[in-house]
């Protein structure tokens, strides 16, 4: 991950005076599913070549070697942009990139990758091999006493932790989130 792959960054090369939107909105706007991916890369960024705004669609990627698992544009994503992105998807449930958010209703918009909370609470993904979302809802779905700001300590004796699946993990991240998403995260080193 990257700021040139980050879901949550603007769009590259328009441009200028372009109206650079997020890369994650024009895959919203194509209805694909914003957990299920690592990274985007902007392929192409000109004038809009339509005047009405339109869904992104699948689309062929660049006939060159890349990395990505599918391709989306539109001739007008609404603010004056033909947009084409390349679409990295997850390696697995665990991949520590892997976004998460919108876990339930009533918490803001907003997808965030779940190393983010790993470098929020001061800890280095240089031994990162996994995290695991083990919960996601609103923060009183997980009943009284959660907290209301994130915590970072060990999953063994955790209140919040399933116990028999505790010991998979070095250490775990839990509470509620900025968008107020109550998560529980399980961290595995190499």
């Amino acid at each position: 991950l990257s700021a040139r792959t980050d879901p949550n960054a603007l769009y590259e090369g328009c441009p200028s005076g372009a109206q650079a939107r997020p890369k994650l909105a024009l895959v919203t706007s194509a209805g694909r599913d914003p957990r299920t991916l690592s990274g985007i890369t902007t392929v192409a960024c000109t004038a809009a070549t339509s005047n009405t705004p339109t869904p992104a669609l699948a689309t062929e990627c660049p006939s060159y070697r890349h990395p990505y698992h599918f391709c989306l544009s539109t001739p007008n994503d609404g603010h004056g942009n033909a947009v084409a992105v390349g679409v990295v998807l997850v390696n697995g449930a665990g991949d520590a990139f892997g976004l998460y958010g919108q876990c339930d209703s009533g918490v803001a918009p907003g997808y965030a990758s779940k190393a983010s909370l790993v470098s929020l609470m001061g800890k280095s993904m240089d031994n990162v091999r996994s995290i695991d979302l083990l919960g996601c809802a609103i923060p009183w779905g997980w009943g009284p006493g959660f907290p209301n700001k994130m915590l970072v300590g060990a999953c063994v004796g955790n209140t919040w932790m399933n116990q028999a699946v505790a010991k998979r993990y070095d250490y775990c991240i839990w509470g509620t989130d900025e968008r107020s998403n109550g998560v529980m995260m399980g961290v595995a080193g190499p």
